[in-house]
């Protein structure tokens, strides 16, 4: 183009005439990148001005610029210092009759203007065309009928005429400022009058300073940070009445944790980025659902592609009839198990693994147990290098979502719980009158070892569905000022309105929070009203008797509370020299469970674990909870590997926050602290272990000795009676 200008300018000059460029509106010169601080189409006047024209009036050839360099902060796409007069036929105005006009006053000349269009600057530049009248002498005017100079019969009021100029730009967002809007001329914009010589029509972007969850590349280029979620940032900005604070969104857990982040450049996304993990669907709100022929597996609730989604996995059926056994199982043996006091080590198991469940989780770790990773790769960091990723087993539900393994957590247990419940009343129910008080306190003692076993997924799930984020909501827009509107949606699934929204989810609600800190108060208080001295609640209820009693004048001796219950709580207090104890570790994971759901990811989050760590393994230091040395000794261990285990989640938790740029050297760090992890939470598992066949280990020994015993002790009675025998037999021969 700028050669076919240049080469009419030549001939202009040699000619002595003035030259017209017609352009169909047909034409189409696309500029894929501009790195040139000289205008596209540049028109300089020789003998006189050239004129661009079209062959369509009023219709303009397509002038898009595709990216420009990051340096330019602004291109040029159409320079007219000097453009002639408005006597003259353009493409950018109708003629003016000379005489019209007497001033270079634009606003004389603006019904004439013609928009420009089908003209576009690159992402991140506004459109700017200024047309501008100045005065020039026009020599046409000395001669008649103007006669401009003449005293006498001047029919103009001088010799000067407004001439035109003409400039057409794009400016780029200032400097950590971002759009992804391309500026563009349209036929509807209004003209804008900036002073009486100019006018301008205008095509604003709205520049927005770039937030800290974006790395800044250029005016139309960034880089999303991990762990957020916003809306298709080319339909947002199409919106006016928002903020960064009310689009960019924290993601739940393992939902925004892409192995490619989410990056525009030049205004064009980039293939195979994205700010959800993979599997995951961006479109969805908070990254919440799987991509289409995706399932969630069971341990990770990662999305994984599903082949063929009709048929179910080979593992995933094995694993669900062995899940299904070992609940059916577990079930036999409430029902069987003599009753006896309930052991301490299922309380510091189920501690343990709730705990690091929830470190691992904490850090996006979503990807397998810790546990099981952990011992898959000491098995294979003899034979391979230490890998990023974590080795896992996959269980793949076909056609879950990540919310309906969520749920699956919550509801298993509940489940588990009513059919024992529903077993125990049958067996009830058949029972004769002697045996329905055991069968009573075996349901109590049933329940509670089911609540030690679930109560950390109970309160989780009760908790995470609290949470709730007013999400953006890209409705049609059919105006230029669309507003944006907001929906309170759940955090931890936002394709669901808040519970707020429904009356049933706020009775279940009320329901699940009333059970996750009612039942561990209800417990204390009924232990804590159990006849005994060193029950502070106890002797404070026998002091309000006895000032009771005086008060009514009553000589009799005041007694406890009426209370009963005695079997069953000997069979939960029996093995703990703290009574207590029971209560404080459900709280406790209700704590982890709190902080875990409400507080904010990072450090903040990782240091509440590590006071809540410190603050519960100090208190058992203390207190020494069990009759057991070797079951104190086992659980202060565990304490000291969760507090490890925690502190390594801060570097991490300073990658996934941004806090630190994640090079090639950090990566490998960050690889061999996830290997530490899971040598010491594979050593917990094997402490455990250790713990438990040397305590059962010596059970058994016990139990033979004393068959032996036994034995012995029968046959020796079966000797002396056989002796004794012998001699009454002889005493009587005699």
């Amino acid at each position: 183009m700028r050669k076919l200008l240049h080469s009419a300018r030549r001939w202009l000059g040699a000619a002595g005439g003035s030259v017209d460029a017609w352009l169909s509106p047909n034409c189409r010169f696309d500029l894929l990148s501009f790195n040139s601080t000289a205008p596209v189409i540049e028109v300089n006047a020789g003998v006189s001005a050239p004129s661009l024209l079209s062959t369509v009036d009023g219709r303009w050839f397509s002038l898009p610029v595709g990216k420009a360099s990051p340096v330019q902060s602004k291109l040029s796409l159409l320079s007219i210092p000097h453009g002639g007069y408005m006597s003259t036929s353009s493409l950018l105005f109708r003629r003016v009759d000379i005489m019209s006009i007497s001033t270079a006053d634009v606003r004389l000349v603006k019904g004439n203007l013609l928009p420009v269009t089908n003209l576009s600057c690159p992402f991140g530049y506004s459109f700017a065309y200024t047309f501008t009248l100045l005065p020039l002498y026009d020599p046409e005017l000395e001669v008649k009928p103007y006669s401009c100079s003449s005293p006498f019969s001047a029919n103009v009021p001088s010799c000067n005429a407004p001439a035109y100029s003409a400039f057409i730009t794009c400016t780029s967002c200032p400097s950590n400022y971002i759009s992804l809007k391309q500026g563009r001329a349209d036929a509807n914009q209004t003209w804008t009058i900036a002073n009486t010589n100019s006018v301008q029509q205008r095509d604003e972007i709205q520049c927005k300073e770039c937030p800290p969850q974006f790395i800044y590349k250029g005016a139309a280029s960034i880089q999303a940070q991990t762990g957020y979620w916003f809306p298709p940032l080319p339909l947002l900005w199409q919106y006016y009445n928002w903020s960064w604070e009310d689009v960019i969104l924290a993601c739940p857990p393992s939902a925004c944790q892409p192995a490619t982040p989410f990056e525009f450049s030049d205004g064009v996304l980039q293939p195979d980025t994205s700010m959800c993990s993979t599997g995951r669907d961006m479109e969805s709100k908070l990254c919440s659902m799987c991509l289409a022929n995706h399932s969630t597996d069971l341990i990770s609730k990662k999305c994984y592609s599903s082949s063929v989604v009709e048929q179910w996995p080979a593992s995933t059926v094995v694993f669900l009839v062995f899940f299904s056994i070992l609940i059916l199982a577990y079930l036999v043996f409430l029902h069987l198990k003599p009753l006896g006091p309930q052991s301490p080590w299922l309380r510091i198991i189920v501690n343990y693994f709730s705990v690091v469940g929830l470190l691992h989780t904490s850090t996006d770790g979503g990807g397998g147990s810790l546990i099981v990773g952990g011992i898959l790769r000491i098995l294979s960091a003899f034979s391979s290098p230490i890998s990023h990723s974590s080795p896992s087993l996959r269980l793949v539900l076909p056609g879950a979502q990540p919310i309906d393994v969520h749920l699956m957590e919550g509801v298993v247990s509940l489940c588990v719980g009513a059919v024992f419940a529903v077993s125990i009343a049958a067996r009830w129910g058949l029972a004769k009158a002697a045996q329905r008080s055991q069968l009573r306190t075996r349901l109590l003692l049933g329940i509670f070892t089911l609540l030690l076993l679930s109560y950390s997924s109970i309160s989780e799930l009760v908790f995470s569905f609290l949470t709730c984020v007013d999400v953006p909501i890209l409705d049609n827009i059919t105006s230029s000022t669309a507003v944006l509107s907001m929906e309170s949606r759940l955090w931890i699934h936002a394709e669901w309105q808040c519970w707020t929204a429904y009356v049933g989810w706020s009775v279940l609600l009320v329901f699940g929070l009333l059970f996750v800190f009612g039942f561990p108060l209800g417990l204390y208080i009924w232990q804590g009203l159990f006849p005994s001295n060193d029950r502070w609640m106890h002797r404070l209820h026998l002091r309000y008797s006895r000032l009771r009693r005086r008060s009514k004048g009553s000589a009799k001796q005041a007694s406890g509370p009426s209370w009963s219950g005695v079997s069953v709580i000997y069979l939960l207090e029996g093995r703990l020299k703290a009574w207590y104890w029971d209560v404080l570790l459900f709280y406790r994971r209700a704590l982890f469970a709190l902080v875990f759901v409400f507080a904010p990811f990072g450090m903040v989050q990782q240091l509440l674990f590590v006071f809540l760590t410190v603050g519960f393994g100090g208190a058992h230091v203390y207190s020494h909870p069990y009759d057991s040395q070797l079951a104190n000794l086992t659980e202060t261990v565990s304490y000291v590997l969760l507090l490890f285990i925690n502190i390594l989640n801060f570097p991490s938790v300073s990658f996934l926050t941004n806090n630190v740029e994640l090079t090639a050297s950090t990566r490998t760090f960050l690889q061999h602290t996830v290997f530490a992890q899971s040598v010491l939470a594979s050593a917990g598992l094997v402490l455990l272990a250790l713990a438990l066949a040397c305590v059962y280990g010596w059970r058994l020994v016990q139990l033979v000795a004393v068959r032996v015993r036994r034995q012995q002790a029968t046959r020796s009675t079966r000797t002396g009676r056989t002796c004794c025998r012998s001699v009454i037999l002889e005493t009587g021969k005699a």
